[in-house]
This record gives structure tokens, sequence and C-alpha cells, in this order.
């Protein structure tokens, strides 16, 4: 640790040596590099912490000058949310480098589940998206210094699952005090498709590459059941399919969506799925009629 920076900031605790982030990344070796760029490399590794061997992703950051460096600390932990990676510490051992260690969580990624519709269960989707939602409110609000979600897009690969299946968004601060947010619900939106749709049926489908164009061309002839897997198909409680469906497509399409209204939006689809799951799987309609329907009322902007 730089003894200097540290004399100076005695408050900036808990430090993590950096003799123990090197063994937890195999002296940051090429196989455990996640991703790489002009201001930060990112690792992931095993850390010896508190008696255990945790999984950890280790963010190699360099700044312009010290007031950069606590900045960064302040801003990292500054995100207090449960559906955000949480911080186990930071090392600063370089003029102008910071390495910031946070939490891995165990089940790994979303995008490796999204195939499974019975691991995955529709109910499990619904949590995960309401939990992402959330996630994303807390880093657009106002009263804290901007954020951005890691690698700039909110994608199944970068949502990533604790022991109990709670989705964690990695937010990162912002470079530069001109972040604006308004394409968050945007990348929102192209996410909640990805955790609806059968990705393997979409690269069969046209142009597979475009899951945008295909998804808001299949919701606007009302054909979206040729895109979802039948296994999950069937577990939907109808009006839930039609209010996470309506609300994904506005994300794509309103620029200025409002996050309020799509965690409201998400919260009343689970509410739906929910009376379904009482009521030991049935609904009253099915998806398909329902998804002709126009409107059923969803929160709007205010």
């Amino acid at each position: 640790m730089n003894p200097s920076f540290r004399s100076r900031h005695p408050h900036q605790d808990p430090w993590i040596p950096l003799t123990d982030i090197l063994i937890a990344t195999d002296d940051f070796a090429h196989q455990n590099l996640i991703e790489q760029g002009a201001y930060k490399d990112v690792y992931k590794g095993e850390l010896s912490w508190s008696g255990k061997l945790i999984s950890v992703v280790v963010h190699r950051l360099y700044c312009s000058h010290e007031d950069d460096l606590l900045y960064t600390i302040y801003r990292f932990r500054a995100l207090n949310h449960k559906n955000i990676v949480s911080i186990v510490g930071v090392c600063v051992e370089k003029d102008y480098e910071i390495i910031i260690v946070s939490e891995h969580a165990v089940n790994g990624s979303l995008d490796k589940y999204l195939g499974n519709p019975i691991l995955l269960t529709w109910m499990q989707r619904l949590r995960t998206c309401v939990g992402v939602a959330h996630a994303l409110r807390h880093i657009m609000d106002d009263s804290f210094p901007r954020y951005v979600v890691y690698g700039n897009m909110m994608k199944s690969s970068k949502i990533i699952l604790d022991k109990d299946w709670e989705a964690k968004v990695l937010a990162i601060p912002a470079a530069n005090s001109g972040y604006i947010g308004v394409n968050d619900c945007y990348s929102l939106g192209r996410l909640l498709f990805e955790v609806l749709c059968d990705t393997k049926k979409m690269i069969g489908d046209g142009d597979g590459k475009h899951l945008v164009t295909n998804v808001k061309r299949h919701y606007l002839v009302g054909s979206l059941e040729n895109i979802i897997d039948p296994n999950l198909w069937t577990q939907m409680h109808p009006h839930s399919l039609v209010v996470f469906s309506k609300t994904a497509y506005s994300c794509l399409t309103e620029p200025q969506y409002d996050i309020d209204a799509v965690v409201r939006n998400l919260e009343e689809a689970l509410k739906h799925q929910l009376k379904r799951e009482d009521t030991g799987g049935t609904g009253q309609d099915s998806p398909v009629l329902c998804l002709a329907r126009p409107s059923l009322g969803l929160s709007r902007t205010h």
C-alpha cells in the first residue's frame, strides 16, 4: 500500500494489501482479464478475506491526480443498494492508480441461465428484472454522484446473481460530469426482451444480430409467442406478460421513459404472476389473447 497516501487518508478502510490482490489474480494473469480499457483493467480472482476464500472482481483504475483517487473511492462507496455489487476494499499502491475489489456473485452472470426456463423460471426472471430496475433507479438518482452501468450497457452478461439468485448490477463512477442517463432505460428495455425471448429462435429469425429490431417487429404484429420458449410461455400469467412486454417496448421507443414508471410496471407484472402462483397456475385468458389488447393502463411518465 502506498504509505504516504494511506497516512494522509487513514479513514479509507478497508485497505487490501497489493500482495493479496496479486495472489488473488495470479499476478494479474491474462487468463483472469475480463476487460481492458484506456483508464481501467478488470480481472476476476479468488481473494482470501476475513478467513475465507471469496470470488472477486478487481478493477485497476488510473486517475490523473490524488483528488481523483479520493473521489473515486468516495463514489464507489456512496452506492449502497442490495441490487448493486458491493465493494470489498481498496488498494492504492502506485501514484494515481487505485484498485477497487468488489464481490463476484457465486451463481455467475444472468446470460448463462436464459436458455433454461426450468432452472430460471418466469417468476425468477421477473424478480431479477425488478431488482435490476431498482438498481438502475438508484444509479440514476440525482442526489448521488453520476454513475454508469459497468460497460455502459445493461446486458444479461453484465448482471450477476448471488447465492439467493438476487440480481446484482455493477455500477462505476461516470468518467465525466456530462453523463446523461436517458439511454439507461433503452438499455434496460433491451435486457428485458433478452430475458423474455428465446435467443436461439432470434438467431434463426432473419438478422439475428439485431435483437431490438426483431422484438419490436414481433411486438407490433402481436407475434411475441413465436420467439418465447414454449416452456417459459406456459408458466406466464397473461397480464404479467402483457405488462412486462409493453414496459420493455416503451423503454426502447420512448426516449424520456421514466425509470419510476418502469419499476412500477415491473412490480405490477410480478404481482400478476404471484396471483397465478397462488391459484396453482391458472389464468383467465391466454397470453395470445392478452397480447392483442392495446392497453392495460400502464404507468407513464409524469
